[in-house]
């Protein structure tokens, strides 16, 4: 019998058995309470994980933000992580949630703020009187409010230096002319630089309290038991003021609107919003079916149209804005100056198309197969399930967040062509651009294709014996780990599989064609075209990634259940019959040439390339895995087909499947997809890149408002012995320069001190940006940080703190089943397979307190070390 006939017969089979599993999955359905003071308790049960989760939502963010208050709740957001309140010093609930458990939301919106946490079930009691006292008990003072306002202004400015974040700051400017949302969350500088400590006093007592906020818990615990701590704990706080609505109601929109603007950037952003009805309208489920079938994939109408075919945009992308009063249904991408005329006007040409063709069965059927898919792929952890709840119950209406699938697969295709036809009208629409410097660009025929627009839509014109806990672990043909977790209850599939060599198997002068052989995966089998390859993954709700990284080539798959059988089919195909011609790789090529050339624009993922040239000098690693503009350019079909017959094969390969699966026929299918993707083994060289024999600091000038710099010192890999001392160590500094630096001095929004995961040689580096007149303090500052470390005595509860830190965010990371599926193909990439999830914590916990910092001694030289800095020098002080 032949692999491919054995694939087809064990994906036969795994369906079915997949179907099964479905049937007999049954969640429980949460429980609402409200406290007589008003405040929403929302709680579901779900033993299936030793986690829970907690999401909670303050109600109003910046929309009940009157002028004078605008940015508050933002900038509290960053108070109340600060914290500081009657049980608890500053900074102590956020280490302590960082030490056993993790953050999760810590974020504001126009609607409302979001914190939340996310910890073994051993620590849930802890977690309940530290939150609520983090959340109710806050002392707002003047020392606190003053240290915060500098990081609060450094994350004003950084969002100025983005020209994607400019492009948006301009169409809620202009689309909204009376309402609150008029305003970016982030609120007006001579707030966020003026407000005084009564002012942040009289909003924290008017705002934070319980008949405003919601709270919705998941996970491993008895409702009762927990709804009974909950009271004790919350039920206590006097109800506050019932609305902050401001009134403000924007009219109808009655023209076109158009706002541009410049940014040194090589590329033009761009943003079109429509106005649409409140999140609790009955009209929602079909604004998005309607974004979908427009922009919401790499089978929709304008991908197809702008990139696949016209190669007319770096991206595209459209999905409906939905908020507590009107919201937009946006399209945003990004294109080459010279292509603007021509980009636009194809997409008014698909706006009216849509309005005036009927949708075709098929399509409709996949979109929203596709979006129902994407609602259980979005709700995976516990923390998304509570934070869907919260979402629901503060924006919309919670009883609509039990009835989407049903509310989604009821939309028709006369449902979506009428409300394209009452929503998608150049009038009701907003354009913003963010154009390159010196563009020469017509504003006026811009505004004739928008007529043109308006007239068209007027009609005008062989597996192991699996061990205790559903783990099968298979040596298949070539030496290929095959790891499955099976998860009957788990709604959704994950596969994820590595093929090790990255960047370290790229041919002398071939610089990027890792990158360039992992996009070629998504561009077609032997039997589909790319354009069929994608539509068939949404109309199945699959999500299908291919990525290089500096070690491997990393492919995985996230699929609904019941359509797992199929989308792995797909899956393998892309795996070991790809299938592409120059049309696709010019396709690829040009997407990875935009994202070069778009590098310049991100600050920090500029710095880091940087950086990387200056420490590296005997790995790969020296270079960017996009490659540079020439190497790219010179890579052919060739080329790129030989890299994949070389590196995709089952010698260099691992894989790993969690979900509701049978592991005996998933193995069969791999071994039988496999069969004949033969090729040699590559090992990972031993390769040095240390240590540095003296400082040396590197300036860039150039104009952005932030300074980005990384200082480093070269280090290990994953498979050397002082590789988690050194973890260890870059923990507990990271949180010190964190805390010191972000909190305490306030000199930055964005302050990380670590060590990146790779086989071959890492680098232990600090990533910050800081204003112009910040960065000699800043960064002298880290030095003497580092110097007082290794010069200093080990600290015991330091390195204790550290370890838990480091072992349970290892654990939260096999939360949802892709998590879980791709570090269990990093065990097998380093030959441990599932044994990697216990032996990591075990290697983590087993480091001594003095070795941690001897190792550290021996890589940490304050005295020599590679800065990299990127901006503009500080003037000169007279």
């Amino acid at each position: 019998m032949s692999g491919r006939i054995v694939h087809t017969i064990a994906l036969a089979a795994l369906a079915a058995l997949v179907a099964m599993a479905a049937a007999g999955t049954s969640s429980a359905i949460p429980v609402v309470e409200r406290l007589e003071n008003g405040m929403t308790l929302i709680f579901e049960e779900d033993h299936s994980r030793p986690l829970v989760a907690a999401c909670l939502f303050v109600k109003g963010g910046s929309r009940t933000e009157p002028d004078s208050l605008k940015g508050l709740s933002h900038y509290y957001e960053h108070l109340i992580f600060r914290g500081g309140s009657t049980r608890q010093e500053p900074m102590e609930y956020r280490k302590t949630v960082q030490d056993i458990g993790e953050e999760s939301g810590g974020y504001t919106t126009d609607d409302y703020t979001c914190y939340g946490y996310t910890v073994p079930t051993e620590h849930l009691d802890e977690m309940i009187w530290r939150s609520a006292d983090a959340w109710f008990e806050l002392i707002p003072d003047q020392e606190k409010v003053d240290i915060e306002r500098k990081v609060v202004m450094t994350e004003y400015w950084q969002g100025r230096d983005r020209p994607d974040y400019l492009v948006w700051y301009q169409l809620v400017e202009a689309f909204y002319t009376h309402h609150a949302y008029h305003t970016p969350t982030i609120g007006l500088r001579e707030v966020i630089e003026e407000a005084d400590l009564a002012t942040f006093r009289a909003f924290y007592n008017d705002r934070y309290v319980p008949n405003q906020m919601v709270l919705a818990m998941v996970g491993d615990f008895e409702t009762a038991d927990l709804s009974r701590a909950l009271r004790q704990e919350l039920g206590s706080h006097p109800r506050g003021r019932e609305s902050f609505e401001l009134g403000f109601v924007d009219p109808p929109q009655e023209e076109f609107r158009l706002a541009t603007g410049t940014a040194e950037t090589p590329m033009t952003q761009f943003d079109v919003a429509f106005r649409i009805p409140p999140a609790r309208d009955p009209i929602q489920p079909t604004l998005r079916v309607l974004g979908a079938v427009l922009g919401g994939g790499r089978s929709s109408r304008l991908y197809l149209t702008l990139k696949e075919r016209q190669s007319l945009v770096q991206d595209v992308s459209t999905e409906p804005d939905r908020r507590f009063d009107d919201g937009m249904l946006v399209i945003w991408g990004s294109f080459e100056p010279e292509n603007e005329r021509e980009t636009l006007a194809a997409t008014w040409d698909e706006v009216a198309r849509l309005a005036n063709e009927p949708i075709e069965p098929a399509e409709l059927e996949a979109v929203k197969r596709r979006l129902i898919a994407e609602d259980a792929l979005n709700t995976q952890t516990f923390f998304d399930r509570a934070e869907h709840y919260a979402w629901f119950e503060t924006v919309a209406s919670l009883e609509l967040a039990f009835v989407q699938d049903d509310l989604i697969a009821s939309v028709t295709a006369d449902d979506v062509q009428a409300a394209a036809r009452r929503f998608l009208r150049p009038e009701n629409a907003t354009l913003s651009l963010v154009r390159p410097e010196e563009t020469d660009a017509s504003d006026e025929d811009l505004l004739a294709d928008v007529k043109a627009w308006g007239r068209e839509l007027s009609g005008e014109g062989p597996a192991a014996d699996a061990s205790d806990g559903g783990l099968t672990e298979v040596k298949l043909e070539g030496g290929m780990p095959l790891i499955i977790k099976t998860i009957p209850a788990d709604r959704v599939v994950a596969a994820a599989a590595r093929f090790s060599g990255g960047q370290w198997t790229e041919p002398d002068g071939n610089a990027g064609v890792a990158s360039l052989a992992a996009r070629s995966l998504r561009k077609g089998t032997p039997s589909l075209s790319a354009e069929e390859f994608s539509a068939e993954l949404d109309r199945l709700g699959a999500r299908f990634t291919s990525t290089a990284t500096a070690d491997a080539i990393e492919v995985t798959l996230l699929v609904p259940a019941p359509s797992f059988a199929e989308a792995f089919a797909l899956y393998l195909d892309a795996l070991t019959a790809p299938a592409f011609g120059s049309d696709e790789l010019e396709s690829a090529m040009t997407e990875q040439l935009g994202e070069i050339a778009s590098l310049a624009e991100e600050p920090f993922r500029y710095t880091n390339r940087r950086f990387d040239a200056e420490i590296y000098a005997n790995s790969p690693y020296m270079r960017s895995i996009l490659g540079d503009s020439a190497s790219v350019e010179g890579l052919s079909l060739d080329d790129v087909r030989d890299y994949i017959g070389r590196n995709l094969v089952s010698e260099r390969a691992a894989m790993s499947i969690v979900g509701p699966v049978d592991p005996h026929t998933v193995a069969a299918a791999v071994q039988g997809a496999f069969e004949g993707r033969r090729g040699e083994r590559f090992e990972f060289p031993t390769v040095s890149e240390g240590p540095l024999d003296a400082a040396r600091e590197i300036w860039v000038e150039k104009t952005q408002g932030q300074v980005t710099y990384n200082t480093g010192w070269p280090s290990v890999g994953m498979r050397h012995a002082d590789f988690y001392p050194l973890e260890i160590a870059t923990s507990i500094l990271g949180r010190r320069f964190f805390y010191e630096f972000v909190y305490e001095k306030s000199l930055a929004y964005r302050s990380w001190f670590y060590m990146r995961d790779r086989m071959g040689p890492s680098v232990i580096q600090n990533e910050m940006g800081v204003s112009p007149d910040d960065y000699e303090y800043a960064s002298s500052g880290i030095l003497e940080g580092v110097t007082e470390f290794v010069d200093g005595e080990p600290d015991e509860a330091a390195v204790a703190s550290a370890k838990n830190r480091i072992t349970s965010r290892f654990a939260i990371r096999q939360q949802d089943p892709l998590g879980l599926a791709r570090l269990l193909t990093i065990g097998g990439q380093l030959g441990m397979g599932a044994a990697y999830l216990q032996a990591y914590p075990e290697a983590v916990r087993a480091v001594e307190s003095t070795a941690v910092y001897e190792t550290a001694r021996r890589y940490m030289h304050p005295d020599r070390y590679i800065r990299v800095a990127v901006g503009k020098r500080a003037a000169p002080v007279n």
